[in-house]
C-alpha cells in the first residue's frame, strides 16, 4: 500500500505544476537545411609554423655553437704554438707538467723569462678553451641537424604531409634500422 501512495502523490504533483510557456520567437530553416544539420566550426586562421621556426633557430644556434668551437680550436692551437710557452716547456722535465710548474711559480731561467705567470694564465686559458671545444662542436653538429630536419619536414618548407625529410624507423628479425631519405 505504501507504493501504491508513493505514485498517486507523484502523479498528483506532476499535475499541480504549470506547463511551460513556449518560446516567444519562432525561428524558421531554409529549405537547403535539414533540420537538425551540425552547425561547422568557424575555420581557424593558420598560425605561425613552429616547426620551421625551431628549426631555423636551431640551424642559427648550431653554427653559432660552430663558431664558438672553431675559435676555440684555433685560440687552442696558438697558445701551444706560442714561443714564450714553447721556451718554457722545453726548460721543464719531460717528467713533469709546464703548466703546473708555471702555476707552481717555477722559474727556469736565471732571468725570469718567460713569466710564470704569463705561462700560467695561457694554461688556464687552453684548459678553458678545450672544455668549451669539447662541448660546442658536438652540440653544434646535434643542433644543427636537429634544426635540418625541422626544416625539411615542416609544413611551410614541402607542404602538408609530402615532408622534403622523411624519416622511417623498423625493426626485423634480423635487427633494426633507421633510414632517412631526402627530396631534392
Amino acid at each position: 500500500m505504501g507504493v501504491l501512495s508513493a505514485a498517486v502523490l507523484t502523479a498528483t504533483l506532476a499535475q499541480a505544476q504549470p506547463a511551460p510557456a513556449p518560446p516567444a520567437t519562432t525561428t524558421v530553416a531554409s529549405p537547403a537545411d535539414p533540420p537538425n544539420a551540425p552547425i561547422a566550426p568557424a575555420a581557424a586562421e593558420p598560425g605561425p609554423d613552429w616547426q620551421l621556426i625551431g628549426g631555423i633557430a636551431g640551424i642559427v644556434l648550431g653554427t653559432g655553437l660552430a663558431v664558438v668551437g672553431l675559435y676555440s680550436t684555433l685560440r687552442v692551437t696558438d697558445i701551444n704554438d706560442d714561443s714564450d710557452f714553447n721556451a718554457y716547456r722545453s726548460r721543464i722535465p719531460s717528467n713533469r707538467n709546464a703548466c703546473e710548474a708555471a702555476r707552481d711559480g717555477e722559474q727556469v731561467s736565471a732571468t725570469g723569462q718567460p713569466d710564470p705567470g704569463h705561462i700560467a694564465d695561457l694554461c688556464d686559458e687552453g684548459e678553458t678553451l678545450q672544455i668549451l671545444q669539447g662541448i660546442a662542436i658536438p652540440t653544434s653538429l646535434l643542433v644543427g641537424l636537429a634544426g635540418w630536419v625541422l626544416v625539411g619536414t615542416s609544413d611551410t618548407w614541402c607542404g602538408t604531409g609530402d615532408g622534403a625529410v622523411q624519416i622511417a624507423t623498423w625493426v626485423g628479425p634480423a635487427g633494426g634500422g633507421l633510414g632517412i631519405t631526402a627530396r631534392f
